[in-house]
């Protein structure tokens, strides 16, 4: 990813798709205009055509584009294995799932990590197959 810090984001955003150009267009907008803007973006395509993908992110915000990974599936692996396609890509310290038929507010991911700073409790724990991990991976 042209741009990104030797840090990782805070947030990964998992996008997966299957040729539904106009919703992924309107997904990627939404994701573009969050005010929180430490995280990256990993677009899921299970086995859907490439050039859909690939002329969303041209419209999409130059910053996103930066930090957008495309993990594209030669065959569909359906909608949970697919967005652990798009986890194993990640190493962020949280992730948010955000189809291509979601839409959220400009102020979403803020809140949403603001809130989980205040409150660790609310945190949840993730382990995932085959990665080791010091303390608990989130």
């Amino acid at each position: 990813m042209a741009g990104h810090a030797a840090q990782s984001p805070r947030v990964t955003v998992v996008t997966r798709t299957r040729n539904r150009p106009m919703l992924l267009n309107r997904a990627l907008q939404s994701v573009g205009a969050q005010s929180f803007q430490d995280l990256e973006l990993v677009i899921v395509n299970d086995a859907g055509s490439t050039e859909p993908v690939e002329s969303a992110l041209e419209s999409a915000p130059e910053w996103l584009r930066e930090r957008t990974r495309v993990v594209t599936n030669e065959t569909s692996h359906g909608r949970e294995a697919a967005l652990e396609d798009g986890l194993a890509v990640s190493s962020c310290e949280f992730f948010a799932i955000h189809d291509d038929d979601d839409s959220w507010e400009p102020g979403f991911l803020a809140a949403c990590v603001a809130h989980l700073d205040e409150h660790p409790e609310h945190r949840s724990e993730e382990r995932r197959v085959g990665k080791e991990c010091s303390e608990p991976c989130r």
